[in-house]
């Protein structure tokens, strides 16, 4: 036990820099179709679509952020790193892990000096190999580098009441909001939860006030850039266009079925905290054994719903996992008996010492998930992401002493590799291990990328229509925006609002070309063997677009290219 304890620092160093060698080793590895579609309206942004007029997406503000991420590839390091083998995904990706390296980085730092220093190893370890759905850049993970750095300012501003983290909070929550437009609730509950704490007789105003003005003075910056650029008059014209057309159900239906789900996570987690206190009744169980059942528990948890359909298995299974510990922590937070003495350090912020940091964690990530669970289409495993800010938190009250949660942050880091370094998400939301068949991409965007057969020919056939028929002055609208590599191989003007128009399903396109009339297609690559294409060409938008540009340029694989 004196051999690890001496040598823990070293032990520790050793599987952080493992933990950062496997994840750059598998960062060429996959590739999910939302990176296509999300980097696609990033790029129309950084090639001059204006943004609400030319571009009709609900999430195209992150293009914000990357612009100079772009900008910096096209103008300097394109011919130094090119010919190394990096093309712009890998490059963004090379980016997006650098940024939550510095990020995770500054919040072991901040850890470190609060009561829960013991466990700041393994939580910022643990915030670094969590994925927001696949390792790139997107509004997903723009949103959670926000929050993650709004976390990080909480944590110092409460720890040591400078107004300036209230600033840097203010500032890292309207990256949130800019990145994920739903939440702006963020900024808002914490606006409310200062002035509650201040009516409590907490000195809360001036931050407020700090804090109100900083968010403002950002909203006042992005509309004067959106009036250079695009012109207040121009949008607001346009904003019927941007909802999302993709909802089967109405959003009180979504958000009741969104909290039906949860209420039943909700009774799985708290199983076994039932069975430890009717356990209680019969023979004293203390916080240690309480630990020790609910690591047990979370373990088999995680085995079994991977068991269930080991065949689909997907960080969605982690997304789940992570609810368990954030139902827990109410549990593990709740006061014990006050000891007769003071512990050193404890003094010296009395009014915002104890287990307000984790209060704040666990608040914030509510928050973030009820604003992700308003704008997802999908199931509960999209807001789910958010709960990982409270594992966190579990994590650092694990490392505080010997409460029996060993064992469960051994599972929760094994969980991380696994599920962020050997599962990558691949396809049209499908996942597969690292050892999976593919070929290195050779050229263009995605060089440097390792694809599987399917998609490493399709991007083949891509490029090869694209450089042999389609110019930089042209205008390309990709059928299936989102599904194949078009866009981001094509430095053609992008001839539809967003990569996620769906001219399988409405007309949308059509109202966006006789809107934007500038902007109609030059050519249309469609992939034929996309699943989407038998509901394309019975579609009515489908039905013009096949009727309007009738003479075949071009064919190679599943792809055909066509102009009027």
């Amino acid at each position: 036990m004196g051999f690890f304890e001496e040598k823990k620092g070293v032990l520790r160093g050793i599987l952080g820099l493992a933990a950062l060698v496997w994840a750059i080793i598998t960062l060429n590895t996959g590739l999910f179709i939302d990176e296509n579609g999300v980097l696609a309206i990033y790029k129309g942004i950084f090639q001059g679509q204006r943004m609400f007029v030319d571009a009709w997406g609900p999430l195209q503000m992150g293009g914000l952020f990357t612009y100079p991420l772009f900008a910096l590839y096209e103008f300097a390091l394109e011919p130094l790193i090119y010919p190394l083998g990096i093309g712009l995904v890998l490059y963004l990706r090379i980016a997006y892990t650098i940024i939550r390296l510095a990020i995770c980085i500054y919040l072991y730092s901040v850890l470190k000096r609060t009561k829960y220093e013991n466990g700041a190893f393994y939580a910022s370890l643990f915030a670094f190999l969590f994925i927001m759905s696949y390792k790139a850049i997107s509004y997903k993970s723009i949103c959670d580098f926000g929050v993650l750095l709004f976390i990080a300012y909480g944590i110092r501003f409460l720890v040591t009441s400078k107004p300036a983290y209230v600033v840097l909070m203010g500032i890292a929550s309207c990256i949130a909001v800019i990145a994920y437009p739903s939440m702006i609730i963020l900024p808002v509950c914490f606006g409310v939860i200062l002035l509650i704490l201040s009516y409590k007789g907490y000195e809360m105003i001036k931050p407020f006030w700090i804090y109100l003005a900083t968010c403002l003075v950002i909203a006042a910056l992005v509309i004067l850039y959106l009036q250079l650029t695009s012109g207040l008059g121009n949008i607001i014209p346009q904003l019927q266009y941007l909802e999302d057309s993709d909802y089967d159900q109405s959003l009180p239906v979504r958000i009741g079925m969104m909290l039906a789900e949860y209420a039943v996570f909700a009774v799985v987690a708290y199983l076994p905290v039932l069975f430890v206190k009717i356990l209680g009744k019969y023979r004293y169980v203390d916080k240690y054994g309480l630990g020790v059942v609910l690591s047990l528990y979370w373990a088999v948890f995680m085995l079994a719903i991977c068991a269930l359909r080991s065949d689909s298995i997907s960080d969605s299974r982690f997304a789940y996992g992570c609810l368990l510990p954030f139902f827990w922590l109410p549990v593990l937070i709740q006061p014990e008996k006050k000891a007769d003495y003071t512990v050193i350090g404890q003094y010296s912020n009395n009014s915002l010492s104890g287990n307000i940091l984790l209060q704040f964690i666990f608040a914030t990530s509510a928050v973030a998930q009820f604003a992700w669970l308003l704008s997802t289409n999908q199931d509960i495993s999209v807001p789910a992401h958010m709960a990982y800010y409270v594992v966190l938190a579990v994590i650092l009250i694990a490392c505080q002493d010997d409460n029996g949660m060993g064992f469960l942050v051994t599972a929760l880091t094994i969980a991380a590799l696994f599920f962020g370094c050997f599962w990558v998400a691949e396809g049209n939301g499908g996942f597969a291990s690292i050892v999976s068949e593919r070929w290195l991409v050779e050229d263009g965007a995605f060089k440097g990328i390792a694809l599987t057969p399917d998609d490493y020919n399709a991007n083949l056939s891509v490029m090869e229509l694209l450089d042999t028929y389609v110019t930089e002055d042209d205008y390309l609208l990709v059928a299936f925006g989102s599904n194949s590599t078009g866009y981001l191989n094509s430095d053609a003007h992008q001839a539809a609002g967003s990569a996620y128009m769906r001219t399988h399903i409405n007309t949308r396109i059509l109202d966006y070309w006789n809107v934007n009339p500038e902007n109609t297609a030059t050519y249309v690559l469609i992939d034929e063997s996309c699943s989407k294409y038998e509901k394309f060409v019975e579609s009515e938008a489908g039905q013009y677009i096949l009727s309007t540009y009738t003479v075949e340029v071009g064919r190679s694989g599943n792809f055909v290219l066509l102009t009027k």
